[in-house]
């Protein structure tokens, strides 16, 4: 009975979610916001872009839930070509997009905090945010009908009425948007893997209340073009 049972997983149609943005930019908090519903999978970060047919029928048999979210933000090296999108039936992709003062901002400590060396503005926006997201728009993900656009600070700030919209894209069955979270059962959230700061710790969404004052950073962003372009594309008025 037991191998029916998961053989029959295997024939059972489910969806991949992917989750496609910058580092620190909210995709572990939004993970673990999705993972409330009890058809959504809580799994440890994968590299999508490296998930083949045979790793989706791995997890169609391992996992019960209906949706398998993955999620996987841009590392350093592969800001010029993320993101590859896995060759699998059934996908669903969420553009997580932060505004670049506060990601910027916050990939300075963590990596200051993991390497003790201090990246430039012009290492962090022209190197790394500008290239990943003109990745995602030049092929035309946000055109695409299997993709929605979240802004972290539409999730932050109307936690419940994005997660549910979420929910609905997704096809879940959770009737009701969230805006706390658990720990997941059978791993830890660590840098490098997923989140290891104290803020994704406190299992609740916090809004970010810290003031804009690197001035060298505002104007930077004021100045670039390309941030024009990519915030006109997601939104961002200003």
């Amino acid at each position: 009975m037991k191998y029916v049972f998961f053989l029959h997983r295997l024939f059972y149609k489910k969806t991949v979610v992917l989750i496609i943005s910058t580092m620190r930019s909210g995709s572990t908090l939004l993970k673990a916001l999705l993972a409330n519903a009890t058809d959504v999978t809580n799994i440890p970060e994968q590299n999508f872009q490296k998930y083949s047919k045979w790793d989706y029928y791995k997890d169609k048999m391992r996992h019960k839930e209906r949706i398998i979210v993955l999620k996987r933000p841009a590392k350093f090296s592969e800001a010029g070509s993320y993101p590859i999108l896995p060759d699998i039936p059934n996908v669903k992709q969420i553009i997580l997009i932060r505004d670049v003062y506060d990601t910027v901002s916050s990939l300075k400590l963590m990596h200051l905090e993991l390497s003790g060396n201090l990246l430039s503005n012009e290492q962090l926006i022209n190197d790394y945010w500008v290239p990943v997201y003109k990745g995602i728009i030049n092929r035309q993900l946000l055109t695409n009908k299997n993709t929605m656009v979240v802004r972290y600070e539409d999730l932050v700030d109307k936690s419940l009425i994005i997660t549910k919209t979420i929910f609905d894209f997704i096809g879940s069955e959770q009737g009701v948007g969230v805006n706390t979270y658990t720990k997941p059962k059978h791993y830890k959230w660590r840098w490098g893997s997923d989140d290891g700061g104290d803020t994704i710790k406190s299992l609740k969404v916090q809004k970010n209340n810290k003031e804009k004052s690197d001035r060298e950073l505002l104007e930077f962003i004021e100045s670039s073009k390309h941030i024009k372009i990519i915030k006109d594309q997601f939104g961002y008025k200003n």
